[in-house]
């Protein structure tokens, strides 16, 4: 490990001093997630991973589950197009895969001081991330399955008391949501009904979050829900959950619009105090993205994910089901929207939750730390401060 970063360090330095500064000039700045946030309260990192040599971003091999650890495979490109060229501004959005970096969708980011880290909006520390936590990475491509993150954003779509549990540990329901662990881990088996959780998760097509990483809350945390805007009868939900507050606070919103909204959840409905407008793959035009999400396609070659994001000029040999995670690269057309250039299948398979009318819990022991995984034992790749300088803004 120590060896592959003594090359990607020299990789990433080299692309930076040279491409970094227009690159990033053109990507322009997202802003990060609307709204005020809540501060992570588990420390730590919560996982590991080991990059393998070469290679890019391929759709088979094992990923580091969360709490654990794992290798990053070694498939020689992205979806068999090859590597993506260097210095290119680059969004990647999805699950974190390990750290030792940060990798997301296989990619290795480097970090150092001068990455911007927020959680749910509030300022945060590398060291508050958790394997599995979904991540929008801004940064600029290196040589091979590299890069440098300049900004790390990471948003939790659920958060909320547990008012049921099954599967042994394996499913729950949160703000009246289905929310199943991946990889059939007992993701959930350490807390107890009643307990706050921020949620890492991605919506299928039939509705159930598939969740990656969880962690318990202090007692009174806000409840919060990430997901488009949609309107029944009047009435607006948020990503499957009904919201009900005072008109004004939806009065603008209109239909397909991402949104955070926190509150108080009384059951049937979350009594909203706020709402903010997500802002996901924000970036300039001819962007470079790579994705992980569950899309589902329609026609013409375009595929929706039920996050909002939009894939077009798909294979129409390739059809998208929704209910399997798909790694997607491409190019940025606008905010949201990836032209495709290359698909591989997740190593994320899809899974068929357990029935939450059975073997509920009610005497599950009081909440642990989900992820207490030891960190990587590994230094994190230190770039020059020239390089640096040119990599940031003026202003930073």
């Amino acid at each position: 490990m120590r060896r592959d970063w003594r090359r990607a360090r020299g990789a990433v330095a080299v692309v930076l001093l040279l491409w970094a500064a227009p690159a990033l000039a053109q990507s322009g700045e997202t802003g990060g997630i609307g709204g005020t946030g809540i501060s992570s309260t588990s420390g730590g990192i919560g996982g590991t991973g080991v990059s393998a040599n070469g290679g890019g971003i391929g759709g088979t091999g094992s990923v580091a589950e969360n709490g654990g650890t794992g290798p990053i495979p070694d498939t020689g490109g992205i979806g068999g197009t090859g590597a993506t060229p260097a210095g290119q501004a680059i969004i990647g959005y999805g699950p974190i895969q390990a750290f030792g970096s940060v990798f997301v969708n296989g990619r290795e980011y480097a970090i150092d001081s001068h990455t911007r880290v927020t959680i749910d909006g509030a300022p945060a520390t590398v060291r508050a991330l958790h394997v599995g936590d979904l991540a929008q990475v801004q940064g600029v491509t290196a040589s091979g399955p590299h890069g440098y993150a300049t900004a790390i954003s990471v948003l939790h779509p659920l958060i909320g008391p547990i008012t049921a549990m099954g599967g042994n540990g394996q499913m729950v329901t949160v703000l009246g949501q289905r929310v199943a662990a991946a990889h059939d881990k007992a993701l959930f088996a350490a807390l107890r009904l009643g307990t706050i959780i921020a949620i890492s998760a991605q919506r299928r097509a039939d509705g159930t979050w598939i969740a990656r990483a969880a962690q318990a809350m202090p007692p009174g945390t806000p409840a919060q829900i990430v997901g488009p805007a949609a309107f029944a009868g009047g009435r607006l939900s948020v990503g499957g959950v009904a919201v009900s507050g005072p008109a004004a606070l939806a009065a603008t919103v209109q239909p397909g619009t991402m949104l955070t909204v926190r509150g108080t959840f009384a059951g049937a409905a979350l009594q909203a105090s706020s709402l903010a407008t997500v802002k996901l793959l924000a970036g300039a035009p001819g962007t470079r993205v790579e994705v992980e999400d569950y899309f589902q396609s329609g026609p013409d070659g375009r595929a929706a994910a039920p996050d909002g994001l939009a894939a077009v000029n798909l294979p129409q040999a390739t059809p998208l089901t929704g209910m399997r995670a798909e790694e997607l690269g491409g190019t940025l057309v606008e905010p949201g929207v990836l032209d495709v250039d290359s698909i591989a299948s997740s190593p994320l398979d899809s899974i068929e939750p357990p029935d939450l009318d059975h073997d509920l819990a009610n005497d599950i022991e009081p909440p642990g730390d989900v992820d207490d995984a030891p960190a990587l034992e590994a230094a994190h790749p230190e770039l020059p401060d020239d390089v640096i300088d040119r990599a940031l803004p003026a202003n930073h």
